[in-house]
C-alpha cells in the first residue's frame, strides 16, 4: 500500500498501489463516514493511510472509487473493524488487480465544458430543493456557501441529495465536473417536484 502521502484536494498521480475496501455506501470526496469492514488483510493499517473505497452493488463492484483517508479505527464486532474516513479525490480503479483486495488507481479529475455555468444552475436548484425540505418539516444539510471550484461543488452539492447510494455512485461516474453538476441539477429538479406533490397533497 501506497502510504498517506496526497494529502487533500485534487492533486494528480498516475497508477499507484492502494488497497481496496469494497461497500455498499458510497463515499464522495469531502465527506466523512465511518464503515465496519472485515478485519483480515487490514490488520496493520494505522491513521493517516489511505484506501480505495469502492461501492459495490450485488456482484458487480464499480470502477470508479475515492480515495480515502483513515482518520480513526475503532474495534467493533469479532473480526471487523470500524474504520472513520474522509474521501479525498475521485479515482480510476483497475480491475485486473482487484480481486486480491489490492488494486492500483489513478486520479480522474476534469472540469469538462460549461462547468462555472453548471455549477450555477446545480446550486440555484439545490437550493430550491432544500426549501422544499424544509416547508415539509425535514432537516435539511445547510448550504451555506457553495465552493467556487466547479470539482469540489459537485461533491458538495452531490452531500447534499437524499437518494439511493447506487444514484450516489452515478454522479461520481459522471467523467467531468460539469457532467456531475448538470446531472445534480436534474436530479435536484426531480426530487423537489416529488417534494412539491407531497405538500400539495397535504403530506406534511
Amino acid at each position: 500500500m501506497v502510504p498517506g502521502s496526497f494529502g487533500v484536494g485534487y492533486a494528480r498521480f498516475e497508477m499507484s498501489e492502494f488497497i481496496i475496501v469494497e461497500t455498499k455506501r458510497v463515499v464522495l470526496p469531502g465527506e466523512t463516514h465511518s464503515f465496519p469492514v472485515a478485519e483480515q488483510g487490514l490488520d496493520h493499517l494505522t491513521i493517516g493511510d489511505q484506501i480505495v473505497y469502492l461501492h459495490r452493488e450485488g456482484d458487480s463492484p464499480a470502477g470508479v472509487g475515492v480515495l480515502a483517508t483513515i482518520e480513526a479505527i475503532s474495534a467493533s464486532l469479532p473480526g471487523t473493524v470500524v474504520l472513520t474516513v474522509r474521501g479525498e479525490v475521485r479515482v480510476l480503479v483497475s480491475t485486473s488487480d482487484r480481486g486480491a483486495g489490492a488494486g492500483t488507481a489513478k486520479t480522474a479529475e476534469d472540469l469538462g465544458a460549461g462547468a462555472d455555468e453548471a455549477r450555477a444552475g446545480a446550486a440555484r436548484d439545490a437550493n430550491r430543493y432544500q426549501a422544499a425540505l424544509a416547508e415539509l418539516g425535514h432537516t435539511a444539510d445547510v448550504l451555506q456557501e457553495v465552493p467556487e471550484d466547479p470539482i469540489e461543488a459537485s461533491y458538495r452539492l452531490a452531500s447534499l441529495l437524499r437518494v439511493s447510494e447506487p444514484e450516489r455512485q452515478h454522479v461520481l461516474e459522471r467523467g467531468t465536473a460539469a457532467e456531475r453538476l448538470r446531472l445534480l441539477a436534474t436530479v435536484f429538479t426531480r426530487e423537489r417536484a416529488l417534494l412539491e406533490a407531497t405538500i400539495s397533497a397535504g403530506g406534511r
